[in-house]
């Protein structure tokens, strides 16, 4: 196989949309390899779509919660399977924690431990280069979307950051549902060297108005961090933005969270919003913390910042109102008693795909169409001692 360095050339100097022939070029010349597809995750991430023309037979419609290429994906861990016809290489393309799909690569025989190595550099090569292309085509967004997203889901996806992020002391990772309809649910975080941000917010209504709010109170809350602004100011920006726009009209609940690093003590502030679920040695219930109220309600308004310490092994997930209050006709919410007993049930899982399964199970549990979207932020801190994050 080429040296990884000529392709990370050769991918640099590619058009964005042409990422995949330039993989399958660099992979054409090596012996056994016969096809080479790349999978990308859909944005509700339930479907594995094809980008780009499909080398060699179809397996029909792949998943993320079946088969060597869903395995694959959800566990970021590379599969080697025998199928009928040859040999099937699954390799996870990620980028730290964030999940682009998987490089699906057809064998005419089974590979060795090298060159399993090799054709996992390749993923890893080109989840840089999907994660550059991404703002340069819109191609790699039509792979990705099983349906056209409504103008509010456009607004609001262009609006979150990565939806996962490691680093030796923490893990994070969000979802918003529904994926091709979600108008006022968001959430964000940020990395600094001495500090993890974290926020979710829920603006008030649906569809486009409560996109535009969200979008407003998102945008307000980075531009007050990205002045060094404190918690405490970040609200207060956010606040006085949507009450100048809206009057007090329209309103934003919202939690601010900010960890120092190493050390594991947190700030919150909490705008009228659902509380935090801790899951603490086998334990798992709510954060105590007073509600403030929400931005944009009152200009005078006056936020406090109250006080969390994680412990090492501390698991958080922060969600919208929508988790919980989900029901199916004529039954009860979701509620915390079902949150709580799958957030046991899933403790040895990344945040990930805890924060994907909340959302799957609270689907599952409506049995019919949305009512409210459904956002899940699951944090894991590791401490000041851990060693580099678990797949």
């Amino acid at each position: 196989m080429p040296e990884v360095g000529t392709l990370v050339r050769q991918l640099g100097a590619s058009q964005p949309f042409r990422l995949l022939e330039v993989a399958r070029g660099h992979l054409a010349a090596v012996e056994r390899v016969e096809a080479v597809n790349l999978l990308l995750v859909d944005y509700g991430q339930k479907l594995l779509n094809p980008f780009g023309a499909y080398q060699g037979p179809p397996l029909g419609q792949e998943r993320v919660d079946q088969g060597e290429a869903g395995m694959a994906y959800r566990t970021r861990a590379t599969r080697v399977d025998r199928v009928q016809l040859g040999w099937r290489a699954c390799v996870p393309v990620t980028l730290g924690a964030e999940r682009f799909g998987v490089l699906d690569v057809r064998l005419t025989a089974e590979p060795g431990p090298g060159l399993v190595a090799e054709l996992e550099q390749v993923a890893t090569v080109l989840a840089f280069a999907l994660a550059a292309a991404g703002r340069a085509t819109d191609e790699l967004e039509l792979a990705r979307r099983g349906r056209p997203l409504s103008l509010p889901a456009e607004i609001q996806w262009e609006l979150l950051p990565r939806l996962a992020l490691e680093a030796p002391e923490y893990a994070v990772a969000g979802t918003l549902e529904p994926a091709y309809d979600v108008g006022g649910d968001s959430f964000d975080y940020a990395a600094q060297p001495e500090a993890l941000t974290v926020s979710v917010t829920d603006a008030m209504g649906h569809g486009l108005q409560a996109a535009l709010l969200a979008g407003l109170a998102v945008a307000a809350l980075r531009n007050a961090r990205r002045r060094r602004a404190g918690l405490l100011e970040q609200a207060d920006h956010a606040n006085q933005a949507l009450h100048g726009q809206f009057g007090g009209e329209r309103f934003v609940t919202g939690q601010l969270l900010r960890l120092d690093v190493p050390g594991g003590t947190g700030a919150v502030v909490n705008a009228g919003h659902p509380l935090p679920t801790l899951v603490r040695d086998g334990r798992v219930g709510p954060v105590g913390l007073d509600a403030d109220l929400p931005l944009g309600v009152d200009p005078a308004a006056v936020y406090q910042v109250q006080r969390l310490k994680l412990q090492p092994g501390d698991r958080l997930l922060l969600l919208s109102d929508g988790v919980l209050e989900a029901a199916p006709e004529g039954g009860s919410v979701y509620g915390t008693v079902r949150l709580e007993a799958l957030l046991r049930a899933s403790r040895e899982l990344a945040p990930y795909e805890v924060a994907r399964l909340v959302v799957d199970e609270v689907i599952a549990y409506r049995a019919g169409e949305l009512t409210d979207d459904l956002t899940a932020v699951c944090l894991d801190w590791h401490g000041a001692e851990a060693g580099p994050p678990a797949a």
